[in-house]
């Protein structure tokens, strides 16, 4: 009955049944802090994860926008108002050295993993740099001096 009707597989699921578990991860900073960006093929969702170093002085929340599309604009839509066409980030409109805006708080693409590298590529024909996060060097222990005995202790 539904091949019948022009059924078969819908567009968004082939999309995720060819993509399921890949995700392009991009090294990315903003207002000088680390940050790794997540972009899930299956559903053209995006994650943003804040790097966190031991004694970094900073609160450990792991996740800074959940899993999900990621809108161009911001803004609080009006009645009456009506845009046509997609206004979601999809992969293709990442470039290198560019900037995945974020709710108006842009964060620069500073490297790739191996994988989303090789994706873009094969699929897309651009070169992202490889990059990473980079961990601070630790700061040198400092030795304990032991004041002299005065008579008290």
């Amino acid at each position: 009955m539904e091949k019948s009707l022009g059924g078969g597989r819908v567009a968004s699921q082939k999309q995720f049944l060819d993509n399921d578990r890949k995700v392009l991860r991009f090294f990315a900073t903003s207002e000088d802090l680390p940050f790794v960006i997540h972009y899930f093929l299956a559903d053209d969702t995006v994650e943003i994860r804040e790097v966190h170093h031991p004694n970094d002085g900073r609160d450990s929340f792991p996740l800074l926008l959940r899993r999900q599309r990621l809108p161009f604009t911001h803004e609080v839509k009006q009645p009456g108002y009506s845009f046509i066409g997609d206004n979601y980030l999809t992969c293709n409109e990442i470039v290198p050295g560019g900037d995945i805006v974020a709710f108006a708080r842009p964060f620069h693409v500073t490297g790739v993993d191996q994988y989303t590298q090789e994706h873009f590529a094969s699929k897309y024909g651009t070169f992202f740099e490889l990059g990473n996060i980079h961990v601070p060097e630790p700061r040198a222990p400092v030795e304990k001096q032991i004041p002299p005995y005065n008579g008290f202790g």
